[in-house]
């Protein structure tokens, strides 16, 4: 909660000018300042920190994928016990809508769609808003161990 009361202050720190006193304040803290350069997710600025503990619906988090290079910056859709189920081309969490499934990626590639059932202890399931997102809609995606998550993000702009 600490974290989060320092994060709303420096955004406002950011806001009115304050760059370089919320950059040597941010790094005291041991608070990031981190770029999304993807079209997955509207923000393009977040901070961000190590993860403190449990994850929770619409937590927006930071973690290395194997299936792609770059650290990928996702919004968390579903937890523990939350149940995954696939109808009609779109996959759901507990009857929430997270999506349409495309049958291929723009270069080609097939997609799989996940495999239904409860999302198990330790694991998270991620979503980008963009409709075209390679996301745990996907099986070649997953569902993301909670510990490879390497960083919470909270949006700046």
């Amino acid at each position: 909660m600490i974290k989060r009361k320092v994060v709303v202050l420096l955004t406002i720190l950011l806001m009115i000018g304050g760059y370089a006193a919320s950059i040597k304040c941010l790094e005291t803290c041991g608070i990031k300042l981190r770029f999304n350069k993807s079209t997955s997710l509207p923000h393009k600025v977040f901070f961000g920190c190590k993860p403190e503990g449990n994850f929770t619906k619409g937590d927006y988090v930071m973690f290395v994928h194997p299936q792609v290079t770059l650290p990928v910056a996702k919004r968390v859709t579903g937890v523990a016990t939350d149940v995954v189920s696939v109808d009609h081309g779109h996959v759901y969490i507990n009857d929430d809508d997270c999506g349409a499934l495309l049958k291929t990626s723009c270069s080609g590639r097939e997609y799989t769609p996940i495999e239904e059932g409860k999302i198990p202890d330790g694991y998270v399931f991620v979503s980008g808003d963009h409709p075209k997102s390679f996301d745990s809609r996907y099986l070649e995606f997953g569902l993301v161990p909670e510990n490879c998550i390497e960083e919470m993000l909270w949006p700046v702009l």
